[in-house]
């Protein structure tokens, strides 16, 4: 099992930031970006994603959904260790 960990795309930064910030059309353009490479390791070496975990804020949420309409697969929000030790056992 192959575990890659992706940061949230680039944020557009409130005045104060704030854990809502949305993400900023690079950012976007980004994670699309890392979404086809992830895509493309992923038919090279002939394994495919099962799900992608990521924490409640919104940008987080924002790139893991942009990860999954390249990636296709699983979306598992609110990552939380119960989840995790699931997952792990799958």
């Amino acid at each position: 099992m192959k575990i890659i960990y992706v940061h949230h795309a680039l944020r557009k930064l409130s005045n104060p930031p704030t854990q809502e910030d949305k993400i900023q059309p690079l950012g976007i353009k980004d994670a699309k970006t890392t979404a086809k490479l992830l895509k493309i390791m992923s038919e090279n070496s002939k394994s495919n994603f099962k799900a992608i975990y990521t924490s409640p804020y919104y940008r987080c949420k924002k790139t893991a959904k942009l990860l999954i309409n390249i990636l296709i697969c699983q979306f598992m929000k609110n990552l939380d260790l119960m989840s995790l030790r699931k997952f792990l056992k799958y």
